[in-house]
């Protein structure tokens, strides 16, 4: 079991409370709202903690309730809860990857390509797509996402990037790109209003 939850936080109606979203969270996910410096990355994380939790709460677990703790290189996970979890966000969107076994996600919106971290953090493959592509940041985009969910799903982050461990997913949409990486996902994903 593999769920991919997406929020389009501008396609809300409303003015999104943060605190008031953030209260229903836990602890460690408050602190982490609570990190970001930027009030759009705050929404933004806030907004992935609540997909967190209605995904949990889809499964009879109640997020606040649970105990995190943290791997060697930082990916968060639950110690009284058998499922995986990862969470990103970037531009518009919030996502959160749940899964039975371990899980990598990422969202970025669309930046400019950036050839000198293409030749380093790509497969010579993958720089030579990019150098011949008529889309380069389109291209550089989807190949950055999917190398960081491949390094979160590792747990290694940046030093995982290259690993080639679990079933790859991505996709473009609305200027952003979507990967998740862990096992195989058919691609549906879950939308979610706020």
């Amino acid at each position: 079991m593999t769920e991919l939850y997406v929020c389009n936080v501008s396609e809300s109606d409303h003015d999104i409370d943060i605190d008031a979203l953030a209260q229903r969270l836990s602890a460690h996910r408050r602190k982490r709202i609570s990190s970001c410096r930027v009030a759009h990355d705050r929404l933004l994380s806030a907004v992935a903690g609540y997909l967190l939790a209605l995904a949990l709460s889809r499964h009879g677990f109640v997020e606040s309730a649970l105990h995190y703790a943290v791997g060697d290189h930082g990916k968060p996970y639950f110690t009284d809860c058998p499922l995986h979890f990862n969470l990103s966000h970037s531009g518009k969107f919030a996502v959160c990857a749940l899964s039975d076994e371990r899980v990598g996600v990422d969202v970025q919106e669309f930046v400019p390509c950036r050839m000198h971290l293409a030749r380093r953090m790509f497969s010579r493959e993958k720089f030579n797509e990019l150098a011949m592509s008529r889309e380069p940041d389109d291209l550089f985009t989807l190949f950055w996402a999917e190398a960081e969910a491949r390094g979160k799903y590792d747990g290694r982050g940046l030093a995982g990037m290259r690993s080639t461990e679990g079933h790859l997913w991505s996709a473009v949409s609305d200027r952003h790109a979507f990967a998740l990486c862990g096992p195989e996902f058919d691609g549906e994903l879950i939308h979610v209003s706020l």
